[in-house]
């Protein structure tokens, strides 16, 4: 599952290199949008997801990918 992850994470960042990743906001929606696909198509954990895509502590995650907040940002 790890392999399929990295697939992924792997295509949706062939435009940004490592470093980009790391400057950009931990709640950049091009992030978020990755960590939602994530979290669809993998069984990977929000600590890994967190991690792997810069994105601060696992909790800022799950917040980032609560329903409301899709509401509210219109992803």
């Amino acid at each position: 599952m790890e392999q399929q992850a990295k697939r992924i994470v792997v295509e949706e960042l062939a435009k940004w290199n490592d470093e980009r990743r790391g400057d950009e906001r931990k709640g950049h929606p091009v992030k978020v949008k990755m960590a939602r696909r994530l979290r669809r198509e993998t069984t990977m954990t929000l600590k890994w997801i967190a991690e792997t895509l810069r994105m601060g502590t696992w909790t800022h995650v799950s917040n980032l990918l609560r329903p409301t907040r899709q509401l509210v940002e219109g992803i």
